[in-house]
C-alpha cells in the first residue's frame, strides 16, 4: 500500500528544491511539524534557513556535501525525494492534505489531553479556555494573509471613493452621525473604553451602542454584571418607545401607549441581540463567553459593564492595578484574535468629582495603570449640569447636554463630541435632534 502522506512530503521537498520562489506561496503552512521522517525534518529546516539567507536556486551535491554530517543516509534520501520534482501532484494539494494531517493528529493530542484533565478534576473554566485556545490554534487561514502593498493601496482609495460619495462609515456603525463623523464607526479588533463617573450615563451609551449594530444586523452582546436583564431591557424598551422608565417600572401607562410599546418592541424583538447575565466574575469565564458568541452566533460587538467588576486572581499580580491591566490587555488581544470590537465601561476615580468643574481626564480612569495603553478607544462622558454647571462659556444652557471626550484615538485622534441626553428615557441623541 502506498504511504500517501510520505509520498506528499516527498512532492512538497522536492518542489522546494527545484523553485525555491514557492516556499513564499506557502510558508503560513509550513514547518518541520508537517513531516514525520527525521531526514525530511532534517531537509526541509535546510532549505527554509537557507531560503531566508537568500538562496535562490539548490545544487543537490552541495545539500548533500552540507548535511552529510547530520546524517549518514541523507543521500539516499535526497535521491528518493528529487524524483517526484515531475510529480503531476501539486505542491498545493500536498501541502494542504499534510496541513490537515497534522490538524487530525492534533485534534486526538487535544482529546487525549482533555480526558487527562477531566480525569484530575482540573477547574472546569480552565479545561473549557484551554480546549478553545488549541481550537483557534487549529483553525488555519487558507488564504495568503500577506496582502501585496499594492492590495493595501487599492483598498484605501477605494475607502476614500466610498467615503467621498457619502459613505461616513466604514466601520460598524454607532447609531450617532456625528460620533460616525468622528471614528468612521467602530473598527474591529479595536478595544474601546467607555469611562464616567456614576450617573454620567455610560451605561446607558454603551448600551446605545449595541443596540444601534444589532438594528444594522450586527450580532451584539451586552454583559451585565451589575444590573438584572429585566432591569435592562426596560431600559432598551424606554430609550426605543420614548416612554419614561420609572413610568414602565411601575406600569403607570394608558392604553394607548401600550398599544404603541407593542409596536416598538415588535421592531426591536428580532434584532440579533444577547444579554448575557454574568454571575462569574472570573476573566476565563468572561473570554470563553466571547469566544462562544463569535463562533457559535457571530457577534461583532462585545459591550463589558463593567471592567472594575471582572476579575483575574494569580499568585504573579500583586495589585488590583496589575490585575485591570492584565483583563485590559487580554480584552485586547480576544479582540484581535476574533476580530471583534469590545466596548468596556469603566469607573472613575472618586476625586474627579472634588475638581473644579468634574472634567475627567484618562488619568482619572479607576487603577488605570496600562487600561489606556490596551485600549485603542478612551472615551470619557462628561456632562456639566450634573455638577452645577448651568451654562456653558457661550451661555447655552447645560441642560441635557453631553461632552463626549475622545481622550485617545488610535488613528483618529482626539477630540470631542456635544450630545444630548434624556436621562428619564436613558437615551441619547445628537445635539441637532430634538429633545
Amino acid at each position: 500500500m502506498i504511504d500517501l502522506s510520505k509520498q506528499f512530503e516527498k512532492v512538497v521537498l522536492a518542489k522546494l528544491i527545484d523553485n525555491p520562489k514557492l516556499y513564499y506561496d506557502y510558508y503560513q503552512f509550513l514547518s518541520t511539524d508537517l513531516f514525520e521522517e527525521a531526514n525530511y525534518k532534517l531537509l526541509y529546516s535546510y532549505i527554509e534557513n537557507k531560503i531566508s539567507e537568500g538562496a535562490k536556486e539548490f545544487d543537490i551535491m552541495i545539500i548533500v556535501k552540507d548535511l552529510r554530517g547530520k546524517s549518514s543516509d541523507i543521500h539516499v534520501t535526497i535521491s528518493d525525494i528529487i524524483q517526484e520534482q515531475y510529480s503531476s501532484l501539486g505542491i498545493q494539494v500536498a501541502i494542504l492534505s499534510l496541513v490537515e494531517k497534522q490538524k487530525f493528529k492534533k485534534m486526538q493530542e487535544l482529546n487525549h489531553r482533555t480526558a487527562i484533565m477531566l480525569e484530575n478534576k482540573d477547574d472546569v473554566f480552565e479545561i473549557i479556555e484551554s480546549v478553545q485556545t488549541k481550537l483557534s490554534e487549529l483553525q488555519v487561514d487558507t488564504k495568503n494573509k500577506s496582502i501585496d502593498f499594492a492590495q493595501h493601496v487599492h483598498d484605501a482609495i477605494e475607502t476614500i471613493k466610498s467615503r467621498m460619495c457619502g459613505v461616513d462609515s466604514f466601520g460598524i456603525t454607532t447609531g450617532y452621525n456625528n460620533l460616525d463623523k468622528f471614528t468612521g464607526g467602530w473598527r474591529t479588533t479595536d478595544l474601546i473604553i467607555v469611562g464616567g463617573s456614576s450617573s454620567m450615563g455610560k451605561t446607558s451609551l454603551a448600551v446605545s451602542f449595541a443596540v444601534n449594530a444589532a438594528r444594522n444586523a450586527t450580532p451584539s452582546v451586552i454583559f451585565s454584571y451589575e444590573m438584572g436583564i429585566q432591569q435592562l431591557v426596560t431600559r432598551i424598551i424606554s430609550s426605543e418607545s420614548e416612554l419614561n422608565s420609572r413610568w414602565l417600572q411601575r406600569g403607570a401607562i394608558n392604553d394607548d401607549e401600550y398599544e404603541m410599546l407593542v409596536r416598538v418592541t415588535d421592531n426591536i424583538k428580532d434584532m440579533p441581540l444577547y444579554i448575557d447575565e454574568c454571575n462569574n466574575s472570573s476573566l476565563k469565564y468572561l473570554v470563553n463567553r466571547i469566544r462562544q458568541y463569535a463562533i457559535s452566533q457571530g457577534v461583532k460587538v462585545f459591550v463589558v459593564d463593567y471592567l472594575q467588576l471582572v476579575q483575574h486572581r494569580t499568585k504573579t499580580i500583586n495589585s488590583r492595578e496589575q490585575e485591570i491591566a492584565h483583563i485590559a490587555r487580554t480584552l485586547k488581544n480576544v479582540a484581535k484574535e476574533l476580530d471583534i470590537v469590545v466596548i468596556a465601561l469603566s469607573q472613575l476615580n472618586r476625586g474627579v468629582g472634588n475638581r473644579d468643574g468634574g472634567k475627567p481626564t484618562m488619568s482619572d480612569l479607576r487603577e488605570s495603570g496600562e487600561i489606556e495603553q490596551a485600549a485603542d478607544i478612551v472615551l470619557l462622558i462628561y456632562r456639566p449640569e450634573y455638577y452645577g454647571i448651568e451654562s456653558t462659556g457661550d451661555g447655552k444652557s447645560t441642560e441635557g447636554l453631553v461632552e463626549l471626550i475622545f481622550a485617545k484615538g488610535r488613528n483618529i485622534g482626539t477630540g470631542t463630541i456635544v450630545m444630548k441626553f434624556q436621562k428619564e428615557l436613558t437615551k441619547f441623541k445628537d445635539e441637532e435632534d430634538e429633545l
